[in-house]
């Protein structure tokens, strides 16, 4: 079961890993010198997370954690807001060995139930290619706009909440777990 927690500072290290990892970065930079693939690393990590707070002065990011040998380890990230009507996810990254294994699905669940217990509906955006977009349709979102290489999705959480009378989570999935 995941658990979330806020980031601060001292992830930023982790950011950088991660975001090297999911650039494909680490695999295909024989030759080129580590020194300056770190600065490059930070300055994107920076710069998309300067991004997301200008774009989304509200919103949350959280480092997904999960046991390993009894200890919690950082192994992914997560970026959301709450809108007027919607809980928008801007950004969910996890490393590679940590993917295909439910642990997306695990934390979109508790996204979701987050969602549901507001009254509001779960959006974001996902290029057209991204494996990710089969677990969405498997959770239910639907796409409302096409502007290609990306779809938004829409996932209406009002009926969850009609099944489960009116309860804080999504009917199956875990309560929305948070260290703070």
């Amino acid at each position: 079961m995941p658990v979330w927690r806020e980031a601060d500072e001292a992830d930023r290290e982790f950011f950088q890993q991660l975001d090297a990892w999911l650039c494909g970065w680490l695999h295909a930079t024989e030759g080129l010198d580590v020194g300056q693939l770190l600065a490059l690393v930070d300055m994107q990590s920076r710069a998309r997370e300067q991004a997301y707070r200008s774009a989304w002065p509200q919103a949350r990011c959280l480092v997904v954690e999960q046991e390993e040998a009894g200890t919690p380890q950082p192994v992914g990230r997560i970026w959301y807001c709450h809108t007027a009507n919607a809980l928008h996810l801007i950004d969910i990254s996890l490393l590679p060995k940590h993917q295909r294994r439910g642990l997306g699905g695990a934390c979109m669940e508790q996204l979701i139930g987050e969602a549901a217990a507001a009254g509001l509906a779960v959006t974001l955006h996902v290029a057209e290619d991204n494996p990710a977009h089969r677990l969405y349709s498997r959770l239910g979102f639907r796409c409302v706009e096409h502007k290609p290489p990306y779809l938004q999705l829409r996932l209406d959480t009002s009926p969850m909440l009609e099944r489960t009378g009116a309860e804080s989570r999504v009917p199956g999935a875990p309560a929305l777990h948070s260290k703070e």
